[in-house]
């Protein structure tokens, strides 16, 4: 999975996620933008520092004071970061820690109702009623909120059903839908001939294809559904079916593109849209996108 489903919903988080996007779009030049896309990029290299390397400390610690054995379940050793701050860690920091990591959840959170505020409150609640004032939009972005927050609440039952280990609750649900979202950015920016009817066939199919698979791994999970053996759809690894929905996604996208394919009545130039070795080349020197027509791309 790791060389295949994984590469799927990494490339649509940091591609196509809103919490990202938002940011790199917010930058005063592209040369800003890149830098922070860098930056994040070394950070992202720390994890492997920060969680894996304190958890073989905190086993081999915990072993030595009998703390865990060969029989020890795995709630036990979820405990090593609890175990680790009570015990080694100075009396006087663990405020200070405790601080910082609340702090972080509560960034990560606003962030998260920031970009689903933003997305339902321009691209849906404003489209469809354009003479919207500041106020009415600023009302539905803090009802938008609310109504996040609801089903985030209601979201916690469900989320022990995905597996027992955090890395589960966080990847297993990105590899049921973004898949087509990831093929729509990614053959968007290759292929001149797609269009809206293969668009939403693809997305149609595979938001329908992850929905099914999901629902069925969680009516098993509760015990609902009954069976000896599960089929291969079910016994299949998350991350697996990640590429193979990304795969079917793609396949019906091309296929519906290229077999009803419709004129551009828009009058704008498709090219704009694309992905051109040359336009990358022309940004990487000038890093500036206000005075070029040809650099439309980097707004969009």
């Amino acid at each position: 999975g790791l060389w295949s489903g994984y590469f799927v919903t990494s490339l649509w988080y940091w591609c196509n996620d809103q919490v990202i996007v938002q940011r790199a779009i917010a930058a005063k030049t592209v040369q800003h933008g890149r830098a922070g896309c860098v930056g994040a990029c070394g950070l992202k290299l720390l994890p492997g520092f920060l969680m894996v390397i304190p958890g073989m400390i905190a086993r081999d610690l915990m072993t030595d004071q009998g703390v865990l054995d060969k029989d020890s379940s795995r709630s036990e050793y979820d405990r090593a970061f609890t175990w680790l701050v009570l015990k080694c860690l100075p009396i006087n920091s663990r405020g200070l820690l405790l601080a910082a990591m609340i702090s972080a959840l509560m960034s990560s959170l606003a962030s998260v109702f920031n970009s689903c505020s933003t997305i339902f409150t321009f691209d849906i609640y404003k489209k469809y009623k354009s003479n919207a004032t500041e106020k009415e939009l600023v009302w539905m972005g803090r009802l938008v909120v609310v109504a996040v927050a609801c089903l985030s609440a209601a979201w916690l039952p469900v989320i022990p059903l995905l597996g027992d280990q955090l890395f589960l609750w966080i990847q297993k649900p990105p590899s049921y839908f973004a898949p087509p979202i990831f093929s729509l950015y990614l053959w968007g920016c290759l292929v001149k001939a797609l269009n809206a009817k293969g668009a939403v066939s693809s997305l149609v199919v595979g938001l329908c294809f992850g929905i099914v698979r999901f629902l069925l791994e969680i009516l098993t999970e509760t015990g609902i559904l009954q069976g000896e053996k599960k089929s291969l759809f079910l016994s299949m690894n998350f991350l697996h079916f990640s590429f193979l929905n990304f795969v079917l996604s793609s396949a019906v996208l091309l296929a519906v593109s290229y077999a009803f394919p419709e004129a551009n009545e828009s009058g704008r130039d498709i090219d704009q849209f694309m992905f051109r070795l040359d336009l990358y080349k022309s940004l990487r020197l000038r890093a500036v996108y206000e005075f070029e027509p040809s650099f439309e791309l980097v707004r969009l």
